[in-house]
């Protein structure tokens, strides 16, 4: 059978999964719940991982910790363009980027940030002493329907307000 060799790997890991329960002897609810955030990551990172490469890009800097359960930089043409995260219990993923804009650019921000809102991207920002303004731009997209198409056409729309936010 040629699924036995998979089968047996993932019969091992569980082993491992339920000694590690069985030692933190948490209340069954918990361990379920445990075990579908699990669950829940590694689905999201697959779907994550293959709309990034069915749009053509490649990710870096995979991190989870208490607050998030996934976050990705998304590189283009191996040049970081934006990031994509997820929170444990977010209804879907929050794709967003960070530009630095000088003081003397402020209030030529208007104009991107009707864009961007035009275009369903979230710009924030606030100022830092040292190099004027940090602007946030987000993009929020459902899990439902998160395929590779529509990653791409939200990171395209997440570049365009970037690069008008870099151009101002």
């Amino acid at each position: 059978m040629p699924d036995e060799p998979m089968n047996l790997q993932g019969q091992a890991l569980a082993a491992v999964v339920l000694r590690a329960i069985d030692k933190a002897k948490p209340p069954r609810g918990v361990a379920l719940s445990a075990l579908g955030y699990c669950r829940n990551q590694i689905e999201n990172r697959t779907v994550v991982e293959t709309a990034v490469l069915v749009s053509g890009c490649s990710t870096t800097g995979f991190l989870w910790n208490k607050d998030l359960e996934l976050y990705y930089d998304i590189l283009k043409s191996g040049e970081e363009v934006a990031s994509i995260s997820k929170g444990w219990d977010d209804p879907g993923f929050r794709m967003g980027e960070h530009v630095t804009v000088s003081a003397d650019k402020i209030d030529r921000l208007e104009d991107v940030k009707s864009f961007c809102d035009t275009n369903g991207v979230v710009m924030s920002f606030q100022e830092n002493e040292e190099t004027g303004y940090e602007v946030v731009l987000e993009q929020v997209i459902y899990s439902t329907g998160f395929d590779g198409r529509t990653f791409a056409q939200a990171l395209s729309t997440l570049i365009k307000c970037s690069d008008k936010l870099k151009r101002c």
